[in-house]
């Protein structure tokens, strides 16, 4: 809808310009010339700076007309080429200013776009983890900081066994994406889901003692929500020397 008015306001433009082909010649270069210098500068400005641009150029123009009209001793039939000049130069820079303000409004949606695709590329929108190159980011920034503080941080990785049925691996694996992401402390660890069967967890700052605590909430809160009675996944932890290294050698192991 958008941009069918926007090709409309630009065919107006152009009709604009070249009914002004009507004036005479050194008028249609003067006012052809007002109308792309005052396009050219309503680009520099905002839409409520451009109408302000767009009445005092009217007013200064009809302005103009007035004098030279007086001057010339343009009276009677003489001034309905001068009104006629001065509506399509008004015209036209109304125009200007509707086509300028459409143009803004259209770069600013895409930019809104691609902010939100960004953060779509960031997140995985099914289960609202991490995506995996997100969670390595994010993860190496981390571990620089608890190195420099001398912290301690985990790599939780948890992958589905091999007794779950085919049926319901998707939802599996959501819903244990979900008791992840409302047990790791929002904001501060990472959870990211990188294949349909495994599950990684980042705990910066935190021991044996928390790491284990994370993992008994995240197996209650699986027998409540799917009922199940053995995990359906299995568990591995490591300290966190290297997360890169780790991540890679993970990664590896599963393509070998």
């Amino acid at each position: 809808m958008k941009s069918h008015r926007l090709h409309w306001l630009m065919a107006l433009w152009a009709v604009s310009i070249a009914t002004q082909l009507l004036l005479p010649t050194t008028m249609f270069f003067i006012q052809a010339s007002v109308v792309i210098i005052i396009l050219l500068l309503m680009t520099l400005f905002k839409s409520s700076v451009n109408f302000l641009i767009f009445l005092s150029t009217i007013l200064v123009y009809g302005f103009c007309l007035t004098v030279y009209s007086m001057n010339h001793q343009i009276f009677d039939a003489g001034q309905y080429e001068l009104i006629l000049a001065h509506l399509l130069l008004t015209a036209s820079i109304l125009l200007n200013w509707l086509i300028v303000h459409e143009l803004k409004t259209l770069n600013q949606k895409i930019q809104e776009m691609e902010v939100r695709l960004n953060q779509l590329e960031k997140i995985d929108n099914e289960t609202k983890a991490l995506s995996f190159p997100e969670f390595l980011e994010r993860g190496l920034l981390i571990e620089t900081g608890m190195r420099r503080r001398g912290e301690k941080g985990y790599l939780l990785y948890f992958t589905m066994t091999d007794i779950v049925p085919l049926t319901v691996k998707s939802s599996l694996r959501q819903e244990f994406i979900k008791a992840c992401l409302h047990t790791v402390r929002a904001g501060y660890d990472l959870v990211t889901s990188p294949t349909d069967e495994e599950i990684l967890i980042f705990l910066q700052a935190t021991d044996e003692a928390g790491r284990d605590i994370v993992i008994h909430r995240i197996e209650e809160a699986m027998k409540q929500n799917v009922n199940c009675i053995s995990m359906p996944f299995s568990i591995h932890s490591w300290e966190v020397e290297n997360l890169e290294e780790k991540l890679d050698e993970l990664m590896n192991r599963k393509g070998a």
